[in-house]
C-alpha cells in the first residue's frame, strides 16, 4: 500500500462507513488502520487508489454541501462585479444582487445522505443526490448553484429582467428556459468565484449526463452547448 497519511486513512474509513461497507466487516480485528484497509481491500477486491480517490471526492462533496450557505452568501456579495453585469447600471445591479441574496437567505440544505437520489429545490430545501456529491467539489457546487438559480429565477424575472437576460441573453421564461437559466446562473457564478473553466465544464457535463432524457430538463447536448458558449466568452 502507498504511504497514506493518518488523515487520508481516516477519510477512507469514513467513506467505507458512508457506503455501509463496514457494516459487515469486523475491521476492529484487522489491526491498525493501514493494515485493516489493506486486508479489507484484499478481501473485497477493491483497488486501494480508486478507493482513496472516491473517499476524497465524497469528503469534498459533503463538505461543499455543509458550507454552501456561507459560500453562496459571500459569493453573491461580490457577484455584482461578474462579467454579465459589467456594462449595466451599478445601482440596478446592486438592487438585483440584494434581491438574489434575500431570495437565497431562506434556503435550507438537506444533510447529505445516500438515501437521496434526486437533486431538487423543493419548498426551499435543496437536496443533492448522493450520486452527485460523491463526485466531489465542483460537481456538487454546480448542482447547488443550479438549484440556487431556480431560487433567484422568478424574483429576478419579476423585478430585474435586465439582470436575468444579462446572465441568459434572450431569456423569455418559455418552455424549459428556466432550466437553462439555472445552468447559466451556476456557470457565471462559478466562473466568477472559482475561475476554473475545465472543472466547471466537466462538472456541468457530468450533471447533464445524469439528467439527460428525464422529461424535465432540456437535452444534454443543448445544455452543454449553452454552458460551453458562456464559458468561452471569458
Amino acid at each position: 500500500m502507498p504511504d497514506y497519511t493518518e488523515k487520508e486513512l481516516q477519510t477512507a474509513f469514513e467513506y467505507l462507513k458512508h457506503e455501509d461497507i463496514l457494516k459487515y466487516v469486523p475491521v476492529d480485528k484487522l489491526g491498525n488502520k493501514k493494515d485493516a484497509l489493506t486486508a479489507l481491500c484484499t478481501m473485497l477486491t477493491l483497488d486501494i487508489d480508486e478507493l482513496m480517490k472516491s473517499a476524497k471526492e465524497l469528503k469534498e462533496g459533503i463538505a461543499t454541501i455543509k458550507n454552501f450557505k456561507y459560500y453562496l452568501n459571500q459569493g453573491l456579495g461580490r457577484y455584482g462585479s461578474a462579467k454579465p453585469f459589467e456594462n449595466m447600471d451599478a445601482i440596478l445591479v446592486s438592487k438585483g444582487i440584494a434581491l438574489m441574496k434575500e431570495s437565497c437567505s431562506s434556503l435550507s440544505y438537506a444533510n447529505p445522505s445516500k438515501a437521496i437520489h434526486t437533486t431538487e429545490n423543493k419548498s426551499g430545501t435543496i437536496k443533492i443526490s448522493c450520486d452527485i456529491y460523491r463526485c466531489g467539489k465542483f460537481v456538487t457546487l454546480f448542482a447547488l448553484c443550479h438549484e440556487a438559480g431556480h431560487a433567484v429565477d422568478y424574483p429576478l424575472r419579476k423585478a430585474f429582467l435586465a439582470m436575468q437576460t444579462a446572465i441568459y441573453p434572450g431569456f423569455t421564461g418559455a418552455g424549459k428556459e428556466y432550466e437553462h437559466f439555472a445552468d447559466l446562473f451556476a456557470t457565471s457564478f462559478l466562473m466568477f468565484i472559482e475561475k476554473d473553466k475545465t472543472a466547471i465544464q466537466n462538472a456541468a457535463t457530468k450533471i447533464f449526463e445524469d439528467a439527460n432524457n428525464d422529461g424535465v430538463h432540456p437535452s444534454k447536448s443543448d445544455r452543454s452547448l449553452k454552458v460551453s458558449t458562456h464559458i468561452s466568452s471569458y
